[in-house]
């Protein structure tokens, strides 16, 4: 059994495993506003057995039609940028500890 204070919380995350797919695991990180209230996010990217293979770091707002957005990079663990993320981002909670949810997608880099 686990007990929680009112002011704690515990998240479990799970995605579903590709061999072919190398892009997959679970992000855990940051989000919120930077000293001039522009939506900022940052993240470490896990691979689905746990290990981090890089970081994500972005932007979130709603654009001109209303939708609620993000985009930013996907940086590898040895600091090489790797492509694009895009997507749209939704909260869930309220007070102090609402949970932001991010979907989206890689766009890779074009080879040179």
């Amino acid at each position: 059994m686990i007990i929680l204070g009112p002011r704690n919380a515990v998240s479990f995350q799970s995605t579903q495993w590709d061999r072919n797919q190398s892009l997959r695991g679970p992000i855990a990180g940051v989000w919120g506003r930077d000293e001039n209230g522009k939506g900022i996010f940052y993240g470490a990217w896990m691979s689905v057995n746990g290990s981090v293979v890089g970081t994500v770091k972005g932007d979130w707002g709603t654009d001109s039609t209303g939708d609620n957005i993000f985009v930013g990079n996907y940086i590898d663990i040895a600091g090489k940028f790797q492509g694009l993320i895009r997507g749209h981002w939704w909260v869930r909670g309220q007070g102090n500890n609402p949970a932001g949810h991010f979907l989206g997608t890689i766009e890779a880099p074009l080879a040179n």
